[in-house]
């Protein structure tokens, strides 16, 4: 990975959303119930990638602290949230597995958060 010095900015028309979604583990020894979870993740980019019309732009992905961090890049945040809730997309069935296998276990928390980002901010 390149480190670039200096400061940028979005070179992009009109507003944009950054979702930031993240994963804890509370005990390492349940590593192996949020796994799949966090796998799932793949589906969901390579959905995104190639389906133009959900209005996703780009995606990183990394660790920080206790778990695994995505940053999503969508043009607006109805795109983001029509997508989250689709029963057709693969959000929806991962989140379901996640709330059935592993929420309840307390092995990891997930949090995310979504900030609109306007021209000139």
């Amino acid at each position: 990975m390149s480190v670039y010095p200096g400061r940028y900015s979005a070179q992009i028309e009109g507003p944009f959303v950054g979702f930031f979604w993240g994963c804890a583990s509370t005990s390492s020894g349940q590593f192996r119930k949020w796994v799949p979870v966090f796998r799932s993740m793949n589906q969901m980019l390579r959905t995104l990638y190639t389906d133009q019309s959900t209005g996703f732009l780009g995606a990183r992905v990394g660790f920080m602290g206790k778990g695994p961090l995505l940053v999503q890049y969508w043009r607006s945040f109805a795109d983001l949230d029509a997508f989250a809730k689709a029963p057709s997309q693969p959000n929806r069935p991962a989140w379901e597995r996640y709330n059935k296998e592993v929420a309840k276990s307390g092995a990891a928390g997930i949090w995310h958060e979504a900030y609109e980002v306007r021209v000139g901010a």
